[in-house]
């Protein structure tokens, strides 16, 4: 078997309940004051991939950086806001020790069947 990427580890998520999740910060992925940034966009992305309410493909996502993650362990917690025929609007909230460090909002789309066309020449 062989060993999982380091990003694969460092966004790893335990599932804790509907749309609550548990991670670790990772080394490989640290700074002076915590995981970089985009680490920590993708640990909250991938909660939303991981839920089981998810559908389509990421669209979008903003991410506001509140306060600093600190080395340890951190909630991730999803909420599904509107989901349509096509679309779902997700926010996503990640706190270690009752604070708030990030919050985000990912647009997930379902892809439609295109039309497509292929010129003779």
């Amino acid at each position: 078997m062989t060993e999982p990427h380091p990003f694969d580890s460092a966004t790893a998520l335990i599932a804790t309940g509907e749309g609550r999740f548990t991670a670790v910060t990772s080394k490989p992925y640290a700074n002076m004051a915590g995981p970089f940034g985009g680490v920590t966009a993708a640990t909250m992305l991938r909660a939303v991939l991981e839920d089981e309410r998810q559908a389509g493909d990421p669209v979008s996502m903003t991410v506001n950086f509140c306060a600093a993650v600190k080395d340890g362990e951190f909630s991730v917690t999803t909420r599904l806001i509107r989901a349509g025929k096509y679309t779902q609007h997700w926010a996503v909230e990640v706190v270690q020790n009752d604070i708030t460090c990030t919050i985000a909002s990912v647009i997930c789309g379902q892809r439609l069947a295109e039309f497509s066309h292929q010129s003779v020449v």
